[in-house]
């Protein structure tokens, strides 16, 4: 998935929130509180439900410009990949993109019969995410 939006906001303005979203997960799983130069490549375990872990690691941190991470399960691996395009000092294009490695032939053939059936509405969710970021500011 990939989507590219334009925010009326600055580049730092949208990374700060998400450098404030990663640190307040982070806290959450691990009980660490860390700061923004101790993230790059930094790796932590994620529960997403009773029995769903995964393993983050943060493989990109540039400021104001990109933040990337993987996430792995037993399922399935997925790598986020914000980039950041300042256009001038109140507004910013965001480019984000998603991709999924599913293990195996049957979860492979369930995430793709689920990508087709969730996509628009994954995709749908994440500009508002995105657009809240913008009525934040």
């Amino acid at each position: 998935m990939e989507i590219t939006k334009e925010l009326n906001v600055s580049a730092q303005y949208f990374y700060d929130r998400v450098m404030e979203s990663v640190l307040y997960d982070i806290r959450v799983h691990t009980k660490k509180a860390l700061r923004r130069n101790q993230l790059a490549g930094f790796t932590y375990k994620k529960q997403f439900n009773k029995t769903s872990t995964g393993k983050i690691v943060i493989t990109e941190m540039v400021d104001n410009e990109a933040y990337a991470f993987t996430t792995e399960t037993v399922k399935n691996k997925f790598e986020v990949a914000y980039k950041i395009e300042a256009l001038d000092a109140n507004r910013c294009r965001i480019h984000y993109e998603e991709k999924m490695e599913s293990f195996g032939t049957i979860q492979n053939l369930n995430d793709q019969l689920l990508g087709i059936i969730l996509g628009y509405f994954r995709k749908r969710n994440m500009k508002k995410m995105l657009t809240s970021i913008e009525v934040t500011n």
